[in-house]
Formats: structure tokens, C-alpha cells, sequence
């Protein structure tokens, strides 16, 4: 079997994050929405979304892409939906939060539900949308490096999901061994997945 997680030198995956993030800075406005909201129409017509408990997603800041039109789906549809606060040792909780609620300024400038919206505790039949500068075909992300998505999905018990247009899908991220590959990982083109995996028989 191959070995996915390759050797590489610390400053080659900062690279790359530069490299991806300066691509993404220089795609257009209207290009960016329209990829978003195609990305969300394949990720509204899962079963694992619409059988969702909750939805977890994440503001959108600077040039990524916006997936807040699924909060207004999962809302329309009595699902909740929560939205990552990062705590103490790279930890994540989620809040939730409705069409109604005014996001706070929180850390990295990442706006989040207030203090008083109501703790979100993920099970089986979460649904958590991840924040990534790319994937690879094995469906492993490149972040930001901060860490906190690896240490929340390190005991998340539902299903994790990863979306990218196709021009940021490579052919390594350099995952590490505690990386945690997403369940399913949409493009606008494609669907992979973990076809062993019993979170999504039916995805």
C-alpha cells in the first residue's frame, strides 16, 4: 500500500499554504460565488446533510469561499446550525447560531456567535463542514496551521466534509500521522469518499 504520508520539509507545507492562498486572493469576486454556490447545491443534496442533527459550518473570511447559504437550508429545515469558537489549547466548541443572531468579533478576526448562544455538543449524525486552503484525492486538508480543526475532529463522532473547487485539489497536502482525512470531500466536479467507512453508507 502506499505510503501517503510522505516526507517533506516544515517549510515546503508553508509554501504550499502561501501558494493556495495567494491563488485563491487572486480569483475574482463573482468567480468565487459562483464556484460557492455550486459547491453548496452538491453539499445540500447529501443525505448525511439533510439527515443532519446539526450543521456546523464557519464565517467566511478574506477571499474564501462562502458556504453561509447552507445555514439558511439547515435553518429552513429545523436543523441547528453552530459556528466554531476556538478556546484554551487550540480547542474548538460550537455555537449555535440562526438568521437572527449578530456575530461577535473573535479570534484571528473571525466573527462567532455571542457568549449567550447555546453550546452545540456534536454526535453521530453531525454534519461539520471544514475550513481548508486544498485537499488531495485521499480527502486530507491543508489548513491554516493553527491546529484546532486536528484536535476537534481527533474525537468528533459524526461526519466530517471537505469542499474545494477541482484547481484546489492536489496531489499531496503532506498529511502527517495525526492528520485526520475528511469522510466525504466535494468539488464541483467530484465526490470522493471513504467507501468503508459506516458514517456514509448512503452519502
Amino acid at each position: 500500500m502506499k505510503n501517503i504520508f510522505s516526507s517533506f520539509a516544515p517549510d515546503q507545507k508553508q509554501a504550499l499554504r502561501q501558494t493556495l492562498l495567494a491563488r485563491r486572493n487572486q480569483m475574482p469576486p463573482a468567480a468565487r460565488e459562483e464556484l460557492a454556490l455550486a459547491l453548496c447545491q452538491k453539499i445540500a443534496a447529501l443525505p448525511c446533510f439533510r439527515a443532519a442533527s446539526m450543521v456546523l459550518l464557519y464565517y467566511p473570511v478574506g477571499s474564501e469561499l462562502s458556504f453561509l447559504p447552507l445555514a439558511a437550508i439547515a435553518d429552513a429545515n429545523g436543523i441547528p446550525v453552530g459556528f466554531p469558537i476556538c478556546g484554551p489549547e487550540r480547542t474548538l466548541v460550537f455555537r449555535q447560531a440562526t438568521a437572527g443572531t449578530q456575530p461577535e468579533p473573535g479570534a484571528f478576526g473571525i466573527p462567532v456567535p455571542p457568549k449567550s448562544a447555546p453550546l452545540l455538543l456534536p454526535d453521530e449524525k453531525s454534519f461539520c463542514l471544514l475550513p481548508a486552503l486544498g485537499y488531495d484525492q485521499n480527502r486530507f486538508r491543508i489548513g491554516y496551521g493553527g491546529g484546532y480543526y486536528d484536535r476537534f475532529l481527533s474525537a468528533f463522532p459524526g461526519v466530517s466534509v471537505g469542499a474545494c473547487p477541482e484547481e484546489f485539489l492536489l496531489e499531496s497536502v503532506f498529511p502527517e500521522p495525526h492528520d485526520k482525512a475528511a469522510d466525504l470531500l466535494i468539488t464541483e466536479k467530484r465526490i470522493f469518499s471513504d467507501k468503508n467507512s459506516p458514517k456514509i453508507p448512503d452519502f
